[in-house]
């Protein structure tokens, strides 16, 4: 009965998503991004980010909270979520960091069965663009990427385009992105293709998942912002 109001709730904040038809690009790379990723030790997740400002370095920022819901398939955002929502606040509160205007998560968008991955629950519950970008797909996709870097296939779902696998860099495995909320899906396209980097992933993308990794060890980290506790909201 719990998994089936879950199951209601996601299709019912699936119908609330905005995907703009027109682009913004302009005005995204030139406001701050924070770049998002999240693990785990048991029922603990911490939380690492990379806050990106035209012009300026990148700030590293870390934060622990309770996980959400135990992993549910098809239901993970409702795990991932709430710590995410309760480090983001924290973020947006903390007097001497700029509010960003975009949100990168590692996770997916409305490319997702339920069109609810992680981007877009959070996304919907700040109300604040997102993007998901993530290494697997969980939906089918057909035909052969183009080795060059740029390179894309649609990802489908009941004949709409709901996201993309796009080669990040020329002959490595490709990332698969959507959009989450409030953002066009070429916009998300070209901001994972600005984002620096020499890997599959952007670099503020490996560093936000360093610094969460770094976080779950409790290494002592220098010149990163911690958080400390950040309460999940459900």
């Amino acid at each position: 009965m719990f998994i089936q109001k879950l199951h209601k709730l996601q299709a019912q904040w699936a119908k609330e998503v905005v995907i703009p038809q027109e682009s913004r690009l302009t005005y995204f790379l030139s406001r701050p991004m924070l770049v998002l990723d999240i693990q785990y030790e048991g029922e603990k997740a911490y939380l690492g980010a990379s806050l990106l400002s035209p012009n300026q370095a990148p700030i590293d920022l870390i934060g622990q909270s309770q996980a959400g819901l135990a992993y549910i398939p098809g239901l993970f955002c409702f795990r991932e979520g709430p710590p995410l929502l309760a480090f983001v606040k924290k973020i947006f509160q903390h007097k001497a960091l700029p509010r960003p205007a975009l949100l990168i998560i590692d996770g997916h968008g409305i490319a997702h069965p339920q069109k609810l991955g992680v981007a877009t629950w959070l996304g919907l519950r700040l109300q604040i663009p997102t993007i998901g970008c993530a290494k697997r797909s969980l939906l089918p996709y057909h035909g052969e990427l183009g080795e060059e870097r740029g390179s894309t296939l649609p990802v489908m779902l009941q004949g709409e385009q709901v996201g993309e696998v796009l080669r990040t860099q020329e002959g490595i495995n490709p990332l698969f992105v959507s959009a989450g909320h409030l953002i066009h899906l070429e916009d998300a396209h070209q901001i994972m293709l600005y984002l620096p980097g020499a890997y599959r992933l952007p670099d503020a993308l490996r560093q936000a998942d360093q610094l969460a990794r770094a976080a779950a060890r409790k290494e002592r980290l220098e010149r990163v912002i911690s958080l400390g506790e950040c309460e999940a909201e459900f």
